[in-house]
């Protein structure tokens, strides 16, 4: 390890200027970022039912909608015809292609047959119908930019409530767009202001900041150029990175502020830094990689880019905090660097925690354990949510406006069928459907011709996903109880789908999981060699898993697609400071061989640095907690949680659980 620590610190300067220059590509990606959030991007392509979604939209067109509803209790009947036909007509003369359809125009063979979605059955509230087909080429947020305009001229008399898939994507992107710009700026401000907290030094602020950011910055635009977008999930990326990356900044360069003293050089406390600390930090980089890189295999597209690109951005973080940091401290070097002047003896809350820790160490290891156990029956009682109004806060315009539409006029989710075949025979076995789906009060069936076919598009109330779910496996058993007759029928849409996915998300994360557990659990075998430690190792960062399905359960948290993975990400994390601690105690116990000494020692060590980390980490989880997308919001008050028992397992349960072990198995 001193070999790496000083070829590092005698190149780190030519590396760097190396790595800023080859950092130019990914750079110029950067004014490429696009924001996506539309439906197609967190479907799964890989499934049958997907190809069979794209062949139903190539025969009849994309399924991008909106709905405009409005209350006209207090309006002459008239007078509301004349505005819903005058809006209409404002709406279609926005772009070429845009059909815009109210019950006021009759001259629309659509209008009587959209009817039970264009008027309330008690006439009060009444709706147009906007499709955009592909062709119209306009952006769709300046679509509604254009249609709220519209709207807005004629808001003395009406209040305007908007729903439907183009509605949600555009308000979606704009929420990306203002999450990622707030909660990265308050993420850089807080970790400045740690950083400053920690080091007592401008110098060694700037050193962090621009070694994180440039990873960050360079993995942003690597994915960039191969394609990724951002949305709702993948907004998260540069948040989460940087603070990991800013977390093992502050090891490093808390290592070499601790070793540059008067009368050693730069060069020398970077090679012994380095050196100190490579393998436990190749070894937090290696179990935080694996944990991000195991959602690589889910079913979600945006859950697979967050997991591959969290990893490739933690690699360059590793790189850009061994490298980067010593090179501008070398550009630095001439340059008073006041700061902190490191403790010569740990402070007295380091040897009062630790004295209690061995005091109380069997209450401690038993609660540990028990509440480790206990969790396991816990499972069953957490729960999948996949639907989408339920990921917006109350209060949202685009939660207001869907009750608004939902409660009035239609539901917003749809159901799409096609019956093809002999023209009388489809009718017929519409006909019969729809007469079988007459009991189910949550649905509106809608009967329409589309070229040589028939179609039903089934409107569905809002609900949750998992009675969502049920309601599709009632309506596919209905079709199944009906004489087909020749008559071949396809069951799709985008909510059906979606459901789908969420649901293989749960099962391929539960699966992910187990199987960063495994990888993790093997480098723990293979680096460390030692049956306590592994032992140990299992239990402590088990421990913060726990505690995660404790807190989902306590506060009523379901399984979403962002909080689905916090259990793969936070063992990656939470092994980092048991890599540390571990390492310590390994050394210290080579030189005394004293079980209970090296413990201590250990801990005296290690127990600021885990503790600045752990907190930086942990502040940037609750960043997440004021994000407008609920399931981020949700991940980051789990995160915050988790990452927190995983501190309290770091700096609590592990030195407990050493303490009691036996004599017989106290060899490392």
């Amino acid at each position: 390890m001193n070999r790496i620590g000083r070829f590092l610190s005698q190149k780190a300067l030519f590396i760097t200027v190396l790595l800023v220059i080859l950092g130019a590509w990914p750079l110029s990606h950067l004014p490429r970022i696009k924001v996506d959030n539309s439906i197609d991007v967190w479907l799964d392509h890989q499934t049958r039912e997907y190809q069979e979604f794209r062949e139903f939209t190539r025969d009849y067109g994309n399924n991008e909608w909106l709905l405009i509803a409005f209350s006209v209790q207090a309006i002459p009947w008239e007078k509301a015809r004349a505005d819903l036909k005058e809006i209409s007509g404002q709406i279609r003369e926005i772009a070429e292609g845009i059909h815009a359809v109210s019950i006021a125009n009759t001259e629309n063979p659509a209008a009587a047959l959209l009817r039970p979605i264009l008027i309330s059955e008690d006439r009060k509230t009444v709706g147009i119908l906007v499709h955009f087909p592909e062709a119209v080429q306009v952006d769709r947020s300046t679509l509604l930019d254009r249609i709220d305009s519209i709207l807005d001229s004629h808001q003395s008399s009406y209040s305007f409530h908007l729903g439907g898939p183009a509605f949600l994507n555009v308000e979606l992107d704009r929420a990306s767009k203002y999450q990622m710009r707030f909660l990265l700026t308050l993420a850089f401000v807080i970790s400045a202001i740690g950083l400053y907290w920690i080091f007592r030094s401008i110098v060694y602020v700037l050193v962090a900041i621009i070694a994180s950011g440039l990873s960050v910055l360079w993995t942003l635009g690597i994915a960039t150029g191969f394609g990724m977008t951002m949305n709702m999930i993948t907004t998260v990326l540069p948040i989460l990175l940087w603070v990991y990356t800013v977390s093992g900044g502050i090891h490093v360069i808390y290592q070499i502020r601790q070793r540059w003293k008067d009368g050693t050089s730069l060069d020398e406390a970077v090679a012994e830094a380095i050196g100190m600390i490579f393998l436990p930090y190749t070894i937090a980089y290696l179990t935080t990689a694996i944990g991000f890189l195991s959602l690589s295999s889910s079913h979600m597209k945006p859950v697979r880019d967050l997991g591959g690109y969290a990893g490739l951005g933690i690699g360059l973080g590793f790189l850009g905090n061994l490298i980067l940091i010593p090179g501008i401290l070398k550009l630095f070097r001439k340059v008073e660097v006041k700061g902190f002047t490191p403790r010569p003896h740990p402070s007295d809350v380091l040897h009062w925690a630790i004295a209690r820790i061995r005091k109380w160490r069997g209450v401690i290891a038993l609660s540990g354990i028990l509440i480790l156990f206990l969790s396991i029956l816990l499972l069953p009682l957490v729960k999948i949510e996949s639907n989408v109004l339920a990921f917006f806060k109350p209060g949202s315009r685009i939660l207001t406006d869907y009750r608004f539409v939902s409660d009035n006029l239609t539901g917003l989710s749809t159901v799409e069928l096609d019956f093809q075949g002999p023209l009388g025979d489809c009718y017929t076995y519409a006909q019969q459907l729809t007469e079988a789906l007459k009991d189910i009060p949550e649905i509106k069936p809608v009967v329409y011709p589309a070229g040589s076919n028939l179609r039903m598009t089934i409107i569905v109330k809002t609900m949750e996903s998992m009675t969502f779910n049920k309601l599709v496996s009632d309506i596919q058993l209905r079709m199944n109880q009906i004489p087909s007759s020749g008559v071949t029928t396809r069951l799709t849409g985008t909510v059906v789908l979606i459901n789908q996915v969420q649901e293989k998300l749960l099962h391929s994360q539960i699966a992910s999981f187990g199987l960063a557990f495994i990888v993790i659990f093997v480098i723990f075998v293979f680096i460390f060699r030692s049956l306590p430690l592994v032992m140990v190792g299992v239990i402590v960062n088990l421990f913060p898993i726990a505690i995660f399905l404790w807190a989902m359960v306590l506060f009523r948290i379901p399984l979403n697609v962002a909080t689905v993975m916090i259990a793969s990400i936070a063992i990656g994390i939470a092994v980092d400071d048991t890599a540390y601690f571990f390492r310590q105690f390994k050394a210290e116990f080579a030189r005394c061989s004293c079980w209970d000494a090296s413990i201590e020692q250990a801990y005296l060590v290690w127990g600021r640095p885990m503790t600045f980390t752990s907190l930086v980490t942990t502040l940037g989880f609750t960043i997440l907690i004021l994000a407008s997308f609920k399931p981020i919001s949700l991940f980051g008050l789990l995160g915050t949680v988790t990452l927190t028992a995983a501190w309290a397992g770091d700096v609590i349960l592990s030195p407990a659980l050493l303490y009691l072990m036996p004599q017989s198995l106290r060899k490392v």
